[in-house]
């Protein structure tokens, strides 16, 4: 027996996206007292989709500068990358792990 309410599609996905982006747009109109009663916006499930894309990117961590200078410190100093094979046996080490 398949049941279908458990596993949500895509569709049905964007779909509530898309409902909770146009209840937040709502709540901060009405916050700022510039919408009407009656006035609303909708949004295609696409461009909910990508607001929810730029939103996540905009959440995401920004890349550790500091590390990205000791690293190339580190490399133009010779104190890595002198054992090729250890670094390879390291990275699959390092994604065999993370399976």
């Amino acid at each position: 027996m398949k049941i279908d309410a458990n596993n949500p599609s895509p569709e049905n996905l964007a779909a509530r996206k898309l409902e909770r982006a146009q209840a937040e747009a709502a709540q901060d109109a009405a916050k700022k007292g510039g919408a009407k009663p009656g006035d609303r916006v909708e949004l295609s499930p696409d461009a909910a989709l990508a607001q929810a894309a730029v939103k996540a990117v905009d959440e995401a961590p920004d890349v550790r500068s500091e590390l990205v200078e000791r690293m190339k410190k580190a490399l133009a100093a010779g104190e890595v990358g002198k054992d090729s094979h250890a670094l390879a046996e390291t990275l699959i080490d390092r994604m065999l792990d993370e399976k």
